[in-house]
């Protein structure tokens, strides 16, 4: 179960989803960089995100180029990173860094973009992916449900 919890002091508001333990340990973060006055977390409950809409299933071709060609074989990187991220998190591997992204470009015959990491962190911005901390000297990321209905929605 996804839980969310929305922390708020003066004019600043920050949102944090995922697993409970996700939220609770980016809520202490919060809760130190804001210097927030909660002393137990119990008191700012996490609440559960609301159910996700059932998405119809996509039946994933065997390799990624069906796949990309299936989504329209976008031209943009971040929507190729996209399909990209969906292909890693319908076969298991739900976090991931830029380093398998890139992996995709190669396998998929495409030229490796210069800047996958920043474009990470620009879906990561609009609300398509999820920060999961660091992998080394990567950001490791997750699917967001808006990323995952993005990517079904695609033709």
């Amino acid at each position: 179960m996804d839980y969310r919890i929305r922390v708020k002091k003066g004019n600043i508001e920050l949102e944090v989803q995922g697993t409970q333990e996700f939220v609770e340990s980016k809520y202490e973060e919060l809760k130190e960089v804001l210097d927030l006055q909660i002393s137990d977390p119990q008191e700012a409950t996490p609440i559960p995100a609301p159910p996700r809409e059932e998405s119809p299933q996509i039946e994933l071709p065997d390799n990624i180029v069906s796949f990309l060609r299936l989504k329209g074989n976008p031209k943009t990187n971040l929507k190729r990173n996209m399909i990209f991220a969906y292909w890693l998190n319908e076969h298991g591997t739900e976090e991931f860094t830029s380093e398998p992204i890139d992996a995709l470009y190669d396998a998929a015959k495409l030229r490796v973009p210069a800047k996958t990491a920043r474009d990470m962190a620009t879906l990561q911005g609009r609300g398509l992916l999820l920060s999961r901390g660091k992998e080394g000297h990567y950001f490791k990321y997750a699917l967001s449900a808006d990323g995952i209905r993005d990517v079904e929605e695609m033709t």
